[in-house]
């Protein structure tokens, strides 16, 4: 409750700055951009997550490649075992080990490459449209722009709503 109170009061505060610096001549212009829908919504966006979809897949059948072969040997040892010779039957669970080994450090490795190719997404993605954000602000001669849920918007008049020309504007970028 006291964030709501705190948040609705810096926004009050802030139209208050604002619109004394208006001139007489000049309309405060107000925006708001649902950030969330335009990162859903966005076509720019969905071709980027399904380039990192394919990555992940190519990692995925790297991964499921390796963890056959080490299937192969525990088969082997498991069928094979108590006919193998001692040192042939460690050779095979040494090599079992190592891949397993190499398995958890590839898991490991694939899991952070993949958190990290998202994050670098989602950053490039946000700057790329905080600057087509920006370009309407200037071109389009907007006072303020709010993001929705960062501004604690609860309701506004749909026509204040630029979210559409954002998605727009960054699509075709």
């Amino acid at each position: 409750m006291k964030r709501i109170c705190s948040v609705l009061f810096s926004m009050a505060f802030a139209l208050l700055l604002i619109v004394p610096s208006v001139q007489a001549d000049e309309t405060l212009k107000i925006g708001i951009v649902d950030l969330q829908r335009v990162i859903t919504e966005s076509k720019t966006v969905d071709f980027y997550r399904q380039k990192l979809g394919k990555d992940a897949e190519a990692m995925k059948s790297l991964f499921f490649d390796k963890q056959n072969a080490a299937r192969q040997i525990d088969e082997k040892l498991q069928k094979d075992g108590s006919r193998l010779q001692s040192g042939e039957r460690n050779s095979l669970q040494e090599k079992l080990q190592g891949e397993l080994k190499e398995l958890q450090r590839m898991k490991e490795d694939m899991e952070l490459d993949l958190k990290k190719a998202d994050r670098e997404l989602s950053e490039r993605s946000l700057k790329d449209i905080n600057m087509v954000i920006e370009q309407i602000y200037e071109n389009e001669n907007y006072s303020i722009i709010f993001e929705k849920s960062a501004a604690g918007v609860v309701k506004f008049r749909s026509t204040l709503d630029i979210t559409d020309k954002v998605i727009k504007a960054y699509d075709t970028k």
